[in-house]
């Protein structure tokens, strides 16, 4: 299989399961509010993970910490594969590019730790959260990786407005 048909395949794979997770919601499968608060400890659980990261790397530095926290995160998914008794999943035609999000964590819990300590934890989180925002938005807008197209519009301008206010006064 060449590589335009492997991605056109994952597009697929990608918008169907997509479509699945949202009319699932839809039809409540899951609430709108019971999402949102998920969204929220998801937020907060990442504060919380990028200080103990950073914390750590200054006791082990960046790279043992960045290891030990992803040997401790693979021992974490283990027991929760073992409790739930899943079972490991690989498809062979799934693009190799959508099993690099592990690749992109690890340069994630790097460059957080390499920041925390010049910059705090809430300023960290807070650069992180605008470089979030701006790569969903570019991503929403041109639909890449096969995700439904959200055009930008003004009001988003105005909401990034507001986040890099935010920042400026966060840095005074």
């Amino acid at each position: 299989m060449e590589n335009n048909e492997i991605m056109n395949n994952n597009e697929e794979v990608i918008e169907t399961t997509t479509e699945e997770i949202v009319k699932a919601a839809s039809n409540g499968g899951m609430k709108k509010a019971t999402t949102i608060g998920l969204a929220m400890i998801a937020g907060a659980l990442i504060a919380i993970m990028t200080s103990f990261n950073g914390i750590l790397s200054t006791y082990t530095g960046n790279y043992t910490s960045s290891v030990l926290i992803h040997f401790v995160g693979l021992i974490g998914i283990i027991l929760v594969l073992i409790i739930n008794k899943s079972k490991l999943i690989y498809d062979k035609n799934i693009s190799i590019f959508l099993y690099s999000a592990g690749v992109i964590g690890v340069f994630t819990v790097l460059f957080s730790n390499f920041t925390f300590v010049p910059l705090g934890a809430s300023l960290t989180m807070a650069l992180g959260l605008l470089g979030q925002t701006v790569s969903a938005i570019i991503i929403d807008h041109f639909g890449l990786f096969g995700v439904n197209v959200i055009k930008f519009n003004k009001k988003k301008l105005v909401g990034l407005a507001i986040i890099c206010l935010g920042l400026v006064i966060m840095t005074i």
